[in-house]
Order: structure tokens, then sequence, then C-alpha cells
């Protein structure tokens, strides 16, 4: 203990009667026990890095000259046998360190030696050689695992004869209760994952949402995405060249739906470069060539297909477009190669596209309004509001209209979760814009 003198400028170190003078034994203990600590932390700091370590990074450093990063590399191939290594060699040296220091009490502490050495060791062993050394390699994994490249190798061939055997055991027990050796990862843990890098700032925003929706992908089915039948652009077999002409120039669409009769009836698609074409081949040869020889086929398929196949389809079968029918036959929509790929890497926007704001800001943190076409999740998102599986539209003009229960006209209304949501435009039935307001500001 500490005894200080009145003055306060002099102190004296007492020491306990219960402590004998060190020898070179103990000195030893001391000396041993922190090479233990040293080695202790080597080895946690590997397995930290280890794990984290990305193999991009080392070929970047690779291809920057560095050696001993193409030797780390190298080694990670081996990943099971160093995370065995590592475990063992920490194990047996901290066993060590705590028996070299219950040595160390028992010669210098008469009375509860062993509950002292317990306690020292642990919290030493803990702060030193688990807390600091994973900590620092998890900021830098690369880095640390470049370095102890080398003190890895050593104890891979030090403890090779234990490894065999833990690795022996494992087999035995595998068989024994026919465990399978692929290890499986459900879609719930890789988004967490990916959702972990974004966090830590592996991955970028852009990154982490591409990632996301290409996980996701399989899980979205083409009615979740489809044109619907009241929004085709689409003409009728027997429409005039000029009303043809006019409906291009108008929507500025590469290509069109042609129906006959009833729009129930697709006969497929025209491409605007074919009907030009058929236009200088009339006007040119003054022929009377039919309109439905430029006609290309649609594939035909149920809503309930995956995005995923439906994708394959499409590139197997070399078509743009497919059209959606329902369990009677009739047109529900279409899906085009872009609203696919829109689902994955976001909105793509031709030039003559006109770029429309899902989520206009009236007045900060109390009104908004909204697009009704706009994803029902993202306006849930962007308020704060918690998102359900219970509703069946995915677009928010859809969930008005699914709560108003009726078809929807300019003035309703209803609140839900605090906010006051008013159709603010529909045209032909459907929810244009929709007036959304907080109700506590």
């Amino acid at each position: 203990m500490l005894y200080y003198n009145n003055q306060g400028n002099i102190f004296n170190v007492l020491i306990s009667k219960e402590f004998e003078s060190m020898d070179s034994h103990q000195i030893y203990n001391i000396i041993f026990f922190i090479i233990c600590l040293i080695i202790s932390a080597l080895f946690s700091s590997s397995e930290e890095a280890f794990l984290g370590v990305r193999e991009t990074r080392l070929k970047m450093k690779i291809r920057e000259g560095d050696e001993k990063a193409e030797k780390t590399l190298k080694l990670t191939e081996k990943y099971e046998h160093i995370i065995l290594t590592i475990l063992i060699g920490n194990v047996l040296i901290n066993i060590i360190a705590t028996v070299i220091a219950t040595a160390f009490f028992m010669r210098t502490v008469k009375s509860y030696a062993a509950l002292i050495a317990g306690i020292f060791s642990f919290f030493i062993i803990f702060l030193i050689s688990e807390i600091i050394p994973k900590f620092v390699a998890k900021n830098i994994p690369e880095e640390v695992a470049i370095f102890n490249t080398n003190f890895i190798k050593f104890f891979m061939i030090v403890l090779a004869p234990l490894v065999w055997l833990v690795q022996f055991i494992n087999s035995i027990v595998k068989k024994q209760f026919h465990i399978d050796n692929t290890e499986s990862i459900s879609e719930e843990e890789l988004l967490h994952y990916v959702e972990e890098a974004r966090e830590g700032g592996s991955i970028e925003n852009d990154e982490h949402k591409l990632v996301k929706a290409a996980i996701e992908f399989d899980d979205v089915n083409v009615e979740e995405i489809l044109i619907p039948r009241r929004d085709i652009v689409s003409i009728e077999v027997n429409d005039s060249d000029e009303e043809i002409e006019e409906v291009f120039d108008e929507h500025y669409y590469s290509r069109l739906v042609v129906y006959e009769d009833t729009v129930d009836k697709v006969l497929g698609i025209i491409h605007e470069k074919d009907f030009h074409r058929y236009l200088r081949q009339k006007r040119i040869q003054n022929s009377n060539i039919d309109i439905r020889s430029i006609i290309s086929e649609l594939l035909y398929i149920p809503g309930m297909v995956s995005l995923s196949d439906l994708l394959h389809l499409m590139q197997r079968e070399k078509k743009h477009m497919a059209a959606i029918i329902d369990e009677h036959g009739g047109l529900e929509g279409i899906v085009t190669m872009e609203d696919i790929l829109e689902q994955l890497v976001g909105e793509i926007w031709d030039e003559s596209d006109e770029v429309e704001q899902e989520i206009k800001i009236i007045e900060r943190d109390k009104l908004i309004e909204v697009s009704g076409k706009a994803s029902l999740e993202k306006i849930f998102t962007f308020l704060g509001i918690e998102h359900s599986d219970d509703y069946n539209a995915n677009s928010i003009g859809g969930f008005a209209v699914e709560m108003l229960d009726k078809m929807p006209r300019f003035g309703d209304s209803f609140i839900f979760e605090n906010y006051k949501f008013t159709i603010n435009k529909v045209k032909s039935n459907r929810i244009e814009t929709i007036k959304i307001k907080y109700l506590n500001k």
C-alpha cells in the first residue's frame, strides 16, 4: 500500500508482511507471463484479422508490390487450418499464462494465492490479450493479417498434430450424426451481413441497394412490377398509319402493343424502326403491305412467375416484352426488359423521359405531395411508418384506394398513423398525386 506523510511531497512504499523478496525464479515468471500475453495478443488479433480480411484489398496490395500480402493471400486458402491453429494456440497459451500467474502468487502471497492469480490473470489476459488486439485488428484487418502471417505459419507447423487430431474427431462426429459439410446461409442472414457492411462503411449506399435488390430479386413476382392494362399505350391493328405514327410521336415509345378489337386480344408488338421501314417501303413501292407482317410475338405468362424466371425466359427467347395474362385469359398488364432491370439498378431514364418527382416537400416536417405510383414501402420509410405485408397494394395510390374502399375522388381523405392522406389529383379513376400532412405539426 502507499503511505503519504503530512507534507504530501514524500511517499513510502510499504510492502505487506505477506510479500517476500523476489528471487530470480519469480522474475522469470513475470518475463514468461509477459511473453504469454504477447503471444496471446497475436493469436487474438490474428483471429479477428483473418475473419475480416478481404481478398480484394490483399490483391490491391500485391499489385502495389507488397510481397508479404501475397504470402497472406496464399495463407488464407487454408482458412480452417488457420482458425483451428489460432483457437488451439490461444487456449494453450492462456492456460500457461494462468499457471505462471498462480505460481508467482503462490511464492509471494501466502493466502488466497489461487483466487488472486485467477482474478489477476482473467483481467490482464482479457484486456491486454483479447479486447485491445481484436479492436485494432477489426479496424485494419489486412495490415494485421500481413504482420501476423509468419507468426501463424510457424504455429501451424508447431500445432499441426493437435490441429489434425481436432479435424479427425470432427470428421468422426460429422459421420456419426450425419452432419452435412456444406454450410448454407439464409437470405435473411445474407441481407443482415450486407446491412452490417453498409453501416460499417465497407460498401456504399448505392452498392448496398444493388446487392440488396439482387438478393431479393428472386422473391419478386411479375405482377408486382407490371404496367397495368389501363396504363398501356397500345394501338388497334386496323388503325391508320397516320394514327399509329401519331401515337409513336406522342409517347416516344420504341415499341407499341398491338391488339385486335379488344385489348384482351393482344397480337404482339410493333417496333418503331420496323414501322418506319414499313412506311418507307409502302410509299416507295406503293405496295399494299399488311401491317401484320411487322408485328412481333410477345411472351404470354401468368403473374406469379418470378422476375428471375422471366428474365431467363426473355434471354432465351430473345424477347423484350411479355404480356401478363390473368386467370380468365384477359390481359392484366405488360412487363418489359427495362422494368426488370430497373428492379435491380433503379430507375433507367431515357432522353425523352420526363423525370417525375415522387416526393415533393411542400412544408418541411408538415406537408408533402407524393406520386400515386410511388412505392408504398418507399413512402412509408420516408414517413417513418413501419411497413407491413398486411396490405395488398404495392403503390401509395393503391394503398389509398384500399383504405378508402371506393373509387377515389378529388378531396377524399383518411387518417393513418397520425398522418392525413388527401387525394389531390385523379385521372381516369387513377390517383395521380396525394398530399400527406403530419397531424402533430
